[in-house]
């Protein structure tokens, strides 16, 4: 039985550097998860869609603790979010779009029949992609006068901010959509981030937040996007919604003003102070990102990190060839945090800096466009100017490295070396 192989894991003691944030240490939490509080919906309990009683003040109670003019939970996570968000757009729609995304945006695409235009990306000496430039999303609507928004993930997957401040200015002054998938930066609306409003922010809140895996929401401050919105959500969202879900997310937002922001504060400080002891031994661990997220670039980091789990039982968010990625969570304790800084000291001196130039495969069909194509399946070594039926994604994080229509480069096929694509096109 499934069970056994989780009770198995849990009871090997490993220490947690990855999502869910509340590490089973969350009070709150243990005690929703232990009582009488799966319910479903009543006239006691009111309704997610047709809220009239405590759902309808659970989300007013929301939008004003992070920051917005409306809110609504997602009981099926941020992915829900995405989908929801993009379906306020008509078909053929042109939207400007941060390639650094999820792959649930290139399936909202695909589902909605829009007309992607991806900003270039470029990468940074760990092979990490930056966010995107100003200028370049400027550029980019310059370019596509008729596009109607962007979609941008900020703060990126490895805790890296694009200048928020003037993509939103210069936004707004066209008066075009801003969609922001915020969902690894969720934590920072408890703390200076509750000023900014993009017309539509998708939240993560278990990632780095004490509150359930697949709990999130979105905060919209337009309101004639709400009720597009909140239509969409009916699409993504069970019929039954879980209370433990919401419950855990009103639990997380009390902690989170009685204890958990301070807690936050005290953490950032302490965790730049492990940081800067970290690269003193000349270790290459990113700086200027989110002060929770160690992302280490070393030789051989798969095998590292698989040391580092063998000898300190410390498992990371996730690793590629480059890099390891550990998420600290403010319910990390701080003799655990000591633990980690002394693996990556002792196991990740070697590093890998290299230079990445990855061009941006060019688009010849839509997304949705290549659903009912004729495909075959060829070779990786044959695939070279071929289109891609498929999207190839990088998991984690679930970033798109082709996505289905574009024309196969040879930056694509170094990138997915040694892999076959399943399916090409014409």
């Amino acid at each position: 039985m499934m069970i056994y192989k989780i009770s198995d894991y849990v009871d090997k003691g490993y220490i947690s550097f990855h999502t869910p944030c509340h590490m089973g240490r969350n009070n709150k939490i243990n005690k929703l998860l232990k009582s009488s509080f799966d319910l479903t919906e009543l006239e006691e309990t009111d309704n997610l869609f047709y809220e009239v009683s405590i759902i309808k003040d659970f989300e007013e109670k929301m939008a004003k603790s992070l920051g917005g003019d409306y809110f609504y939970p997602l009981v099926n996570g941020a992915t829900s979010g995405v989908m929801a968000s993009l379906g306020i757009f008509n078909e053929n729609d042109k939207i400007i779009i941060d390639r650094n995304c999820h792959i649930s945006v290139i399936n909202a695409v695909k589902l909605y029949k829009l007309n992607p235009v991806f900003i270039e990306t470029s990468f940074n000496d760990f092979g990490i992609p930056n966010p995107p430039d100003t200028e370049d999303i400027k550029n980019a609507f310059n370019n596509n006068p008729d596009a109607k928004g962007l979609f941008i993930t900020n703060p990126n997957y490895y805790g890296m901010w694009a200048k928020m401040d003037e993509i939103s200015a210069f936004l707004k002054s066209n008066n075009l959509i801003l969609i922001c998938d915020e969902a690894h930066g969720t934590h920072f609306r408890y703390l200076h981030n509750k000023n900014f409003k993009p017309d539509i922010s998708i939240l993560s809140f278990h990632k780095n937040l004490p509150s359930l895996t697949q709990t999130g929401g979105i905060l919209i401050n337009n309101k004639n996007l709400k009720d597009k919105v909140k239509e969409n959500l009916r699409n993504f969202t069970s019929t039954s919604p879980s209370y433990l879900f919401m419950l855990s997310i009103d639990c997380m937002d009390e902690y989170m003003k009685l204890k958990g922001a301070k807690k936050l504060r005290e953490y950032i400080l302490y965790l730049d102070l492990v940081k800067k002891s970290i690269k003193r031994k000349n270790i290459r661990i990113l700086s200027d990102n989110d002060p929770f997220k160690f992302v280490v670039n070393c030789k051989d980091a798969k095998y590292k990190a698989q040391l580092i789990k063998d000898k300190y039982k410390i498992v990371c968010e996730m690793c590629d060839d480059e890099n390891i990625t550990f998420i600290v969570s403010i319910h990390n304790y701080k003799k655990e945090i000591e633990l980690l800084k002394k693996g990556i000291i002792k196991f990740c001196k070697d590093f890998d800096c290299k230079e990445y130039n990855f061009k941006l495969p060019k688009g010849k069909y839509l997304p949705y466009e290549v659903i009912k194509m004729d495909k075959e399946e060829v070779l990786t070594k044959e695939a070279s100017g071929r289109v891609s039926a498929e999207t190839v994604i990088n998991f984690p994080p679930s970033v798109p490295v082709i996505v289905e229509g574009e024309i196969i480069n040879d930056d694509v096929l170094k990138y997915i070396n040694k892999k076959t694509i399943k399916c090409v096109i014409e």
